[in-house]
């Protein structure tokens, strides 16, 4: 789980380095290499969820404490989320002024979607989900115990695969406008990624079984459709900014029914395969403390990585490097891991760090 913790926010730096893609003006070598990257790196959310549900079922099965567990799932990620909402809302501020000359509050509907709906800026989408999937979590285990007394909590994993499917498709549908304001929020409900924390838990149940299972395959057998689908995933994508003229002008519905259908079994694949690298490591003789320390500091270099990654993108600009060249996105990407796990690093040092960056 630790490598695994690690793999996702490694995925998550790459998705968001990676997405310059978008301001290259035409379709190049580079677009091409950073979008199958984008598409192979969007594992990290869904990896994130499934370990939480592996996870929470080592510890909360049946006879738990559900006000322990809600206690520490509280301080373990509101302080934080409350604490990185107000700073990016301060920072987002900051950089409108940067651009404009003129120093602007956030407005009243801002400030609220920023708490309420996690957008106080681009990644924290992901809080609003973990907060929805903790906040259900006793009940989707009572469901999920439910059907394995009776010998088919698998069918409680295909039901919530449907349920993904169906939620993911009606949102790129329907999208809630408010006072003319576009909150975004279908995406961010916890339908959307309810299969993977189902099936974190059922791994979990059934871990010694799909354990032998997945080790007694060759990597190859899942490298190989994992290269399939980041072809598919890629060749959507370039046929959409082929035909619009840019990513950002592709409609959210264009490949929504595709790629809700594709995707969990792209992902199943991907995890197979890091969980057939993880288990390869633990057994080497090799050192690669430095993988662990980046998932211990995994949650920290999530909550502060867009703040560094917006930096250099200005610094870079000072010195000619822009998404146009080839030496931005390994640069970036290094940059921002070390600046992040920098600052985690002292962070740590503090008593409260916890209630920093959890």
């Amino acid at each position: 789980m630790d490598y695994l913790r690690a793999f996702a926010i490694l995925a998550v730096l790459a998705i968001h380095v990676s997405a310059g893609f978008t301001a290259i003006p035409n379709i190049n070598a580079l677009m091409v290499v950073n979008i199958g990257i984008d598409i192979f790196s969007h594992f990290a959310v869904p990896l994130f969820i499934f370990i939480s549900g592996f996870v929470l079922y080592l510890k909360y099965q049946k006879n738990y404490s559900q006000k322990e567990f809600y206690q520490k799932r509280f301080w373990r990620i509101i302080p934080p989320y409350l604490l990185f909402t107000t700073f990016y809302l301060i920072f987002n501020a900051f950089i409108a002024a940067y651009k404009t000359g003129t120093f602007t509050f956030p407005s009243i509907l801002q400030i609220a979607y920023a708490y309420l709906a996690a957008g106080g800026y681009y990644h924290l989408w992901f809080f609003l989900i973990i907060i929805e999937l903790y906040l259900l979590y006793p009940v989707i285990i009572k469901i999920y115990n439910f059907f394995l007394d009776r010998g088919t909590d698998w069918l409680f994993l295909v039901l919530a695969l449907v349920l993904q499917l169906g939620w993911q498709i009606f949102g790129a549908n329907f999208q809630l406008h408010l006072f003319g304001y576009d909150l975004s929020i279908t995406n961010k409900i916890f339908f959307c990624e309810i299969f993977y924390l189902v099936f974190g838990i059922y791994i979990c149940k059934h871990y010694p079984t799909i354990k032998e299972w997945v080790l007694k395959k060759s990597i190859l057998t899942f490298v190989t459709p994992t290269i399939i689908f980041t072809i598919i995933g890629s060749g959507l994508w370039l046929t959409g900014i082929y035909i619009y003229g840019s990513y950002n002008s592709i409609p959210d519905i264009s490949f929504t029914f595709i790629e809700s259908l594709i995707q969990p079994l792209f992902y199943l694949f991907i995890f197979a395969l890091l969980f057939a690298v993880s288990n390869k490591i633990t057994n080497s003789n090799k050192n690669f403390k430095w993988l662990l320390t980046v998932s211990l500091y995994s949650f920290g270099i999530y909550l502060i990585h867009p703040f560094f990654q917006t930096g250099l993108i200005y610094v870079g600009k000072i010195f000619g490097i822009t998404y146009e060249t080839i030496i931005y996105y390994p640069l970036t990407f290094i940059l921002t891991l070390a600046l992040s796990m920098i600052f985690v690093y002292i962070i740590r040092k503090f008593k409260y760090y916890k209630y920093i960056i959890g």
